[in-house]
């Protein structure tokens, strides 16, 4: 015992640094259980159950529109009733019903002669109704560039036959000068050059005349009947007209 006295009156700074280190990590280490258990108190119960409760309303997943060559729109869609029954779906034009129930359906088509739609950007709403009471609704917008009144009349001419095409459109969805096409009687010795449109205001509508002259010189005598078809490229119409040419 004597020895171990003399020994640490020796070393006495050697052994207060000891003492000071192991206190420090003694505390240290109080300290981090202490902030341990504080932070656990606050981690949810990983175990708790967590409540994901499925949608079960049916929806429309798709509609879409266009509108043809044949002036007529054309309008598609597509359901997904999920876990409910589809009990009633509509079609309006402009809050305008059309036809009736469709939930048997998944297209429609729409001429422009029959419905008579106004030019420049139309939209279309379907409304679905689902036996659970939900409902959804989706609207397409379809461009028409209607063309309206299109009549043909021949002039003989010194060169051949003026071609006069006349129609009537909105002046606020105006449309490209019709190009023609013969759909019959190309086997001849035609040819066609476009001359000039003339167009008068009247309101908000513009009446308008394209003219083309159908070349015959080149034909030998007799008579010749000739299908000549119109066509408004960016109106998606045409129309034809059947002629007879006499040489």
């Amino acid at each position: 015992m004597s020895n171990l006295v003399a020994f640490l009156r020796r070393n006495a700074m050697f052994v207060t640094l000891l003492g000071v280190i192991l206190t420090c990590f003694v505390g240290f280490g109080i300290y981090r259980l202490i902030e341990g258990n504080q932070a656990g108190a606050f981690i949810p119960d990983a175990t708790d159950p967590v409540e994901n409760t499925p949608n079960t309303d049916g929806v429309i997943r798709s509609f879409e529109g266009t509108y043809g060559r044949d002036a007529t729109v054309h309008l598609s869609w597509s359901i997904d009733r999920k876990d409910t029954e589809l009990t009633s779906l509509r079609l309006y034009h402009e809050e305008k019903p059309i036809g009736g129930d469709m939930k048997d359906l998944s297209s429609f088509s729409m001429s422009e002669s029959l419905y008579q739609f106004p030019s420049g950007e139309c939209t279309f709403t379907l409304k679905a109704t689902f036996a659970n009471g939900s409902e959804d609704t989706r609207e397409v917008r379809v461009f028409i560039a209607q063309v309206m009144g299109i009549t043909m009349k021949t002039e003989n001419s010194e060169n051949g036959i003026l071609l006069k095409l006349n129609y009537l459109y909105d002046e606020n969805n105006p449309v490209e000068v019709p190009r023609v096409r013969f759909m019959s009687g190309n086997s001849y010795a035609l040819s066609l050059s476009y001359q000039k449109t003339n167009r008068t205001k009247s309101g908000s509508m513009m009446q308008a005349e394209t003219i083309y002259l159908l070349h015959t010189d080149q034909l030998a005598s007799g008579t010749y009947p000739i299908t000549i078809r119109w066509i408004f490229d960016g109106a998606n119409i045409s129309k034809d007209f059947n002629i007879s040419v006499e040489k």
